[in-house]
């Protein structure tokens, strides 16, 4: 969660591209220079996008600009094992940090302190990852997990003491507190709190319409078009009457004669040349079967593009993933907060 946040935090500051006089702007980390799409020859040397980029920077603060943009390029650990071999790899700079930051956070929350934003923080991040690992398949596949659940609430919440017991008097972060006024004969700090699974099944079946609402982007974007295929089937039986052996051709010319002197009044029987241009061509095409052929339009990744969106225009290719109707999701995230605000009533 705080390496995320640390880089959509930085994309805005120092994104991937940039738009600039009609143009787009594209930052080569290897070169260390924007590199222009409209015309390549168009170079800049500064690593800050749109207006900023003409501000004029001293050569070690640009340095310094270029490395935390491309941190990976700096941090290269190398290692030489005795008679095992080398090895190097690279350390980028956000996940250090953001390691640092959790294993901080979790040290103070257990040995120091737990304050009520210290529990927020820890419970976001449980969240966070759930919903980056739980994901339902179908739809009825989360209405069967919702209901389900609800089920489950009303049984456990008002009709046994257990789900208020692990809310109130479980010192964990596995909830979500918010300070409210107190009352006046109270010195101690009151708090509102809501169970992450108010959070994470609700945001699961969210993320499902997100998805949903990408899916059909695509599917509305295909095109089907039908193609008309002859089947033309040729067959050799043509070549094989014509290398027949001699002895059946003899067999069946000393048939005909002595059928033709036995029966004077008989048609006669027609040779095998006869036959041949009598029946149909086998060359000939059958009729046409409809095949029915899909073009799937391009695909263009969805995510990770916050800061490019916010210094381009839309009409860039590369934040084309974004920009899609989100009808589902829209509504999904109106249906939550108009129950959480019902909830909400309803509890005060």
């Amino acid at each position: 969660m705080f390496k995320d946040t640390i880089d959509n935090t930085v994309s805005y500051v120092l994104p991937a591209r940039y738009s600039s006089a009609s143009q787009v702007w594209v930052f080569n980390g290897a070169k260390r220079i924007a590199v222009s799409q409209t015309d390549p020859s168009h170079k800049k040397q500064s690593p800050l996008p749109g207006r900023l980029s003409t501000f004029p920077l001293p050569v070690s603060f640009s340095r310094f600009i270029w490395t935390l943009r491309y941190p990976h390029s700096a941090l290269c650990i190398r290692t030489n094992l005795h008679r095992r071999g080398k090895a190097h790899f690279h350390v980028v700079l956000t996940n250090v940090i953001s390691g640092i930051l959790a294993l901080a956070i979790v040290l103070y929350y257990n040995l120091v302190s737990r304050p009520w934003y210290l529990t927020n923080v820890l419970g976001f991040a449980f969240a966070y990852n759930a919903l980056q690992l739980i994901s339902p398949s179908t739809s009825w596949t989360g209405t069967l997990i919702l209901g389900s659940l609800f089920l489950y609430d009303i049984y456990f919440v008002f009709y046994t003491p257990l789900m208020v017991t692990v809310a109130t008097q479980l010192d964990i972060p596995a909830k979500l507190l918010f300070p409210r006024p107190s009352s006046l004969d109270s010195t101690k700090q009151q708090l509102s709190m809501l169970g992450l699974g108010d959070v994470v099944l609700p945001g699961m079946m969210i993320g499902f319409a997100l998805r949903l609402d990408l899916y059909m982007h695509y599917l509305r974007k295909q095109t089907t078009k039908s193609l008309l295929i002859h089947d033309s089937t040729s067959t050799s039986s043509k070549e094989e009457t014509q290398v027949a052996p001699k002895s059946d051709t003899a067999e069946v010319s000393s048939t005909e004669r002595s059928v033709s002197t036995s029966t004077d009044s008989a048609s006669p029987i027609p040779s095998t040349k006869d036959i041949l241009a009598s029946s149909p061509s086998s060359d000939a095409p059958t009729p046409s079967a409809p095949v029915f052929q899909t073009t799937k339009p391009q695909f263009h990744r969805a995510t990770g593009n916050w800061g490019n969106r916010f210094w381009t225009s839309s009409s860039d290719p590369a934040i084309q993933g974004v920009l899609f109707p989100k009808p589902y999701f829209h509504s999904s995230l109106f249906g939550y907060f108009v129950g959480m605000i019902m909830t909400l009533g309803i509890m005060q």
